[in-house]
């Protein structure tokens, strides 16, 4: 491996592809959910298999900038231009707003809502009375948000793609399990 291309640590590069998994797969589902008749026979399970997968992906996502908090990631290669550089830190400080603020929008809104949230058929405390009001602001933030992270996602692996593709740079290799980052020579 080129020694001038540090790669993430085995635990960020975990962290980083369950999360995306983790996330890839609520977005899916609440888009499936969302298109679903309202009396639809499947929805309370999907519900809560999407509350359950939610706080599933809040405990990762803390656990994440946890990590990212004690362990700063590697720097970007020095070849590459300002921009880049202050486009990259810009699109992940909006990707781990998104990933915050999807969570605990979804999970506010539930408490203002039906009923208590369940966690894989545990029921957690309800701290909230039903208000409709409420609950639909947090939920209207809690779908919007999911939207501007389809879109920075698609923009973040647009990027990595052009750093693995085209400018052969290493960056992508960074992030990938078991690769090397080496770079064009």
């Amino acid at each position: 491996m080129d020694p001038a291309i540090p790669r993430y640590t085995v635990t960020a590069i975990a962290l980083h592809w369950l999360t995306a998994a983790l996330i890839i797969t609520l977005v899916g589902l609440g888009w499936y959910l969302g298109a679903l008749p309202p009396r639809s026979s499947q929805k309370p399970f999907l519900l809560g298999l999407h509350e359950s997968l939610g706080i599933l992906a809040a405990a990762l996502i803390a656990a994440r900038i946890t990590w990212r908090a004690v362990h700063a990631p590697p720097p970007l290669p020095d070849a590459l231009p300002r921009w880049e550089r202050t486009a990259a830190r810009f699109a992940h400080m909006l990707l781990y707003f998104c990933i915050i603020v999807m969570p605990l929008t979804g999970y506010v809104s539930v408490n203002f809502t039906r009923g208590p949230v369940s966690f894989f058929g545990l029921d957690l405390p309800v701290w909230a009375a039903p208000d409709r009001p409420l609950q639909k602001l947090f939920e209207d933030i809690h779908v919007a948000t999911s939207n501007v992270l389809v879109a920075l996602v698609a923009l973040h692996a647009a990027a990595a793609l052009k750093y693995w593709l085209y400018d052969r740079n290493g960056v992508f290799q960074r992030m990938l399990p078991g690769c090397r980052a080496a770079a064009r020579p």
